[in-house]
């Protein structure tokens, strides 16, 4: 399996040093990214000007905190369930393992605005690799109550070229919204 470097720029920490919340998707994707490059698919952002990736779930397993410069990673496709493609992704370094995750997404019809459902991919499959690194489910039915922390508006800043607010963003946000309190305790993660 081909391990690829991951860089991490001095911003993705916070002022104690810990990486903001944001840090964690950003380096998944940067690693799912160069995997698809690798590829030779031409999949990119857009797929063909008529397709593109959404996330609909992402579990993170951090195992060791990140205090590092840069790190190597792995990942691969881990099967489908109806239209959810799942990934699998590990972090790591001289051996320590870092980081586990996996995510499930969905391919949207841009021109449609729907989920792509037909049974041949507009690309070629990557192979299969059945190996999941942590336990998560396409399902959403949980009931988790909410309530409010934050309150802010969506901003031309936070649109992507698909209009809509990206994952990334949305752990911006959440990072935004927590105390300083809560911000230290990032490093005990």
């Amino acid at each position: 399996m081909k391990e690829y470097l991951l860089d991490l720029d001095s911003s993705y920490f916070n002022q104690y040093n810990s990486p903001k919340l944001s840090t964690y998707p950003l380096l998944l994707s940067l690693l799912a990214t160069k995997h698809l490059k690798s590829t030779d698919q031409k999949v990119g952002a857009a797929i063909q000007d008529k397709y593109a990736w959404v996330l609909t779930a992402m579990k993170i397993d951090l195992k060791a905190p990140i205090d590092l410069k840069e790190l190597l990673g792995v990942t691969w496709y881990g099967g489908s369930r109806g239209p959810f493609y799942r990934r699998e992704y590990q972090l790591f370094k001289d051996d320590k393992v870092y980081l586990e995750a996996a995510s499930y997404s969905v391919l949207l019809d841009l021109e449609t605005r729907k989920v792509f459902r037909g049974k041949n991919l507009p690309f070629e499959e990557l192979p299969l690799n059945e190996t999941k690194l942590v336990a998560l489910k396409t399902s959403f039915r949980e009931t988790i109550p909410f309530y409010e922390v934050y309150q802010g508006k969506v901003t031309n800043s936070d649109l992507d070229l698909f209009n809509h607010v990206n994952n990334l963003k949305y752990s911006e946000i959440c990072y935004d919204a927590l105390t300083l309190e809560e911000v230290k305790a990032l490093k005990r993660l």
